[in-house]
């Protein structure tokens, strides 16, 4: 065959261009698959709109990804990829139950930022209108446990409290707590376009402090010795 007569520099040549057409034609699929699915929602896009939208075949959007529910994921994570999309992160163990309160301070500030981001915000719409109808697209939206907040943040408090020798019990409603004072005093405002409260979006360093004024009593009530 033609094949075996190629130089070897040729045959790597070969490799190169179909693994970079490949790669082009995943890039595309999820370009237009993203574009369809912020647009229109889970449930209306299929993977007949994908094709006709990405200008590929069934073969090549099947080969690149086995189910629309695998799509979708997909979708999310180049999303927040584009979009530079990051959740906050924890910083390393806490010394003391001071140290505790800086870093915590600091995941509140990273937190609002993090919810007032409009991008962010966007994913969260598209949530909240399709989980009723698609139970699945909760677990396809955050993933598995470490694309979480509540978890990771309950995990990180919970190792707090070991290292500490106090008790763990209740981390996890903490962790809730935490993050629903977070998100009222960003997210959930932005979500139902709330007037009463828009002044906590007009200063987010302003909303962190008053945040992080309720998250000090909590935190104090469950760890101080």
């Amino acid at each position: 065959s033609k094949l075996r007569h190629l130089a070897p520099t040729s045959i790597s040549n070969l490799f190169e261009y179909s693994m970079d057409g490949l790669i082009m034609k995943k890039r595309q699929i999820l370009a237009a698959a993203t574009e369809l699915f912020m647009r229109l929602g889970f449930g209306q896009v299929s993977m007949d709109t994908v094709v006709k939208e990405a200008k590929v075949s069934k073969a090549t959007l099947y080969a690149h990804f086995g189910s629309k529910n695998e799509l979708f994921a997909a979708v999310i994570a180049h999303y927040m990829a584009q979009e530079h999309i990051a959740l906050p992160q924890l910083s390393a163990m806490p010394a003391d139950f001071d140290d505790l309160l800086s870093h915590i301070k600091r995941y509140i500030q990273d937190g609002i930022n993090y919810y007032n981001n409009e991008s962010v915000v966007r994913l969260y719409r598209l949530l909240i209108s399709e989980v009723n109808k698609f139970p699945e697209v909760f677990e396809l939206f955050f993933g598995d446990k470490q694309g979480r907040m509540t978890p990771v943040l309950a995990e990180y408090l919970i190792k707090y409290a070991n290292h500490h020798k106090l008790n763990e019990k209740g981390c996890f409603v903490l962790a809730s707590q935490i993050l629903d004072l977070i998100r009222g005093a960003s997210l959930w405002i932005k979500l139902v376009n709330n007037p009463q409260k828009e002044q906590f979006l007009l200063d987010s360093k302003q909303s962190a402090e008053l945040v992080y004024a309720s998250v000090e009593l909590l935190l104090t009530n469950y760890f101080k010795e």
